[in-house]
């Protein structure tokens, strides 16, 4: 069994014995849900529409072949961590794949369950840190750069205010009114300076690159659910530099209301929140592994009501769609896609 967690895994593998063998190491002791694809075609239209733990991704596939295969996958599906499978010739190029990104290899032949396990279990940990550490940073340098913000409007704006306080309060105690007039007019010109100030430091605060600025806010968001929930959502970005700014107040908002619904009503244990995009589309994920949505409780339970709705308003204003969806074991799964 490779852990007390229940991991989805997509098995890319086209030779049929090496298959069986493979699935029958992945779900000893109910360990693993497998889905398996033979191509890698296949397996990139299944992380498309679908979420997954980890990859296991063969080396030779009929449309596919080494070092390609494994560029392909971490390309189109950055979020989720690769283990290759390899023969017992070519490790030379299993260790090449790691280099470029894949979490692990296995060679076929030496496999065991509880190789697999174990490979698997550390491609997902040492995955789940990676992206941890790329939010943080990304986190950092948002940071920085507000603070480099924050001190230019003390230093310029701020002071310059001040400064116009300072010189209407000292014009109300002249006797001239033409001293007092002529102050009040260059305290005019001063305070609109001000302004101009404050709406260069405002367009600096929004015009971050669009892709980080996102995951920011969805990290923050995912953040502040631990307390209410007990944990704290996993969060896995795909690429998000072409996702247009256009759509990024609904992303927060489905986020928002998708951990609101598993915070209030999943009894979960675990939530995982991803998104993806690529050329054809932007692609959110909430999956949370609490109770089970059945026929008689979607109408009047979680699936009812404004929130679902405006959800799913929100994705047809921009031509898209969301679904909802009960997982064979446990939990359930949100999909809100809009087409690019």
């Amino acid at each position: 069994m490779i852990d007390r967690e229940c991991y989805r895994i997509l098995l890319v593998e086209d030779n049929e014995l090496d298959a069986r063998a493979m699935s029958k190491a992945l779900t000893s002791d109910g360990g693993c849900e497998v889905e398996r694809v033979a191509e890698l075609a296949a397996a990139v239209e299944a992380l498309t529409f679908r979420a997954f733990d980890c990859v296991l991704l063969d080396l030779s596939l009929p449309d596919s072949d080494g070092l390609q295969s494994v560029e392909t996958m971490i390309a189109r599906s950055p979020h989720c961590p690769v283990v290759v499978l390899t023969g017992l010739d070519d490790p030379e190029i299993a260790v090449e794949a790691v280099a470029i990104g894949a979490q692990d290899y296995l060679v076929k032949g030496t496999i065991t369950a509880d190789l697999v396990a174990r490979a698997i279990r550390y491609a997902v940990a040492r995955h789940s840190t990676e992206t941890e550490l790329l939010s943080a940073q990304t986190r950092l340098d948002n940071m920085h750069a507000r603070e480099q913000i924050a001190r230019d409007l003390h230093d310029t704006v701020i002071q310059r205010l001040f400064a116009t306080g300072m010189t209407l309060q000292a014009a109300a105690a002249l006797p001239d009114r033409d001293e007092i007039a002529d102050r009040a007019v260059n305290a005019v010109g001063q305070i609109d300076e001000a302004i101009r100030e404050l709406r260069e430091a405002i367009f600096g605060l929004h015009s971050y690159d669009p892709g980080e600025s996102l995951t920011v806010q969805v990290a923050a968001i995912a953040s502040g659910y631990a307390d209410s929930m007990g944990f704290e959502p996993v969060v896995r970005f795909g690429d998000l530099s072409d996702v247009p700014t256009a759509i990024h107040q609904d992303v927060v908002a489905v986020i928002t209301e998708a951990l609101s619904n598993v915070s209030r009503h999943a009894g979960a244990s675990r939530a995982t929140v991803t998104l993806t995009a690529d050329e054809d589309a932007f692609v959110l994920r909430v999956i949370d592994n609490g109770t089970q949505i059945s026929a008689e409780t979607t109408v009047g339970d979680r699936l009812s009501g404004n929130g679902l709705r405006n959800m799913r308003e929100r994705a047809e204003a921009h031509l898209g769609s969301m679904q909802f969806t009960s997982l064979e074991r446990t939990g359930s799964e949100l999909t809100w896609s809009v087409p690019l």
